[in-house]
């Protein structure tokens, strides 16, 4: 029948799409479950905030960013546009395969590989905690909700506090965004949730700048070895 689609073709697609997230996320809770941020050195955030500031002139970037985070709108589109991430990861692979893309998703999985071994062996280089368990403002009423989604989400069982250095989340969204498409909106959307990872109180600014060098190093060396999308 014209359109149907042979199983073992879905089943071999559903297995490659999971097989796209398994660094991203299950490198993360692999982190998470094992116990293994006991044996992570001293923290480095004081470290970072302390370059960040003498760039700066005073105040890192979160710390220059929390104030605008009591104006509403504002503050919704920085949290909307950081949970974003997790709907673009989730969707550009399935949209790959679902063109047949083959060539842009061998190469988004390979940059997702690349990126994400690297940037796990880094939080244990230069271990930093985000500014949202650092810094006081952000205990202030305009992050209430925030750190409530925050605590609940990565604190308890599942919880690796290490994980500010460098800024998955951007290094993930750099091979996304270089992935997707030729859409120019697709580098807005970038730009916007790197501005969101230290407006929420996620990252570090250094921690942004880490995470899209290794992103942009990451898609590199990925298509580079590969064939070109």
């Amino acid at each position: 029948m014209a359109g149907t689609v042979n199983p073992r073709t879905l089943f071999s697609r559903a297995m490659a799409w999971v097989s796209c997230l398994l660094v991203p996320w299950g490198g993360y809770y692999g982190l998470a479950v094992s116990g293994i941020a006991a044996r992570v050195g001293a923290p480095r955030e004081a470290l970072l905030a302390g370059w960040e500031r003498h760039l700066l002139g005073g105040l890192s970037v979160p710390e220059r960013m929390a104030p605008f985070m009591a104006f509403l709108p504002f503050r919704w589109l920085m949290v909307g546009t950081y949970l974003s991430f997790y709907g673009a990861l989730l969707g550009v692979p399935a949209v790959l395969l679902s063109r047949g893309d083959d060539a842009r998703f061998r190469a988004l999985r390979k940059g997702l590989l690349i990126a994400g071994l690297a940037g796990y062996a880094l939080y244990f280089a230069l271990p930093s905690r985000s500014p949202y368990y650092v810094l006081p403002i952000y205990q202030g009423p305009s992050f209430q909700f925030s750190q409530s989604l925050v605590r609940s989400a990565l604190e308890g069982k599942v919880a690796f506090p290490y994980d500010a250095f460098p800024s998955m989340h951007v290094a993930f969204a750099v091979v996304l965004t270089a992935t997707a498409g030729d859409a120019p909106w697709r580098w807005i959307w970038l730009g916007l949730l790197a501005l969101a990872t230290v407006a929420t109180g996620a990252h570090w600014g250094l921690d942004v700048v880490a995470g899209a060098v290794l992103g942009g190093g990451a898609w590199f060396v990925a298509r580079s070895t590969g064939t070109r999308p």
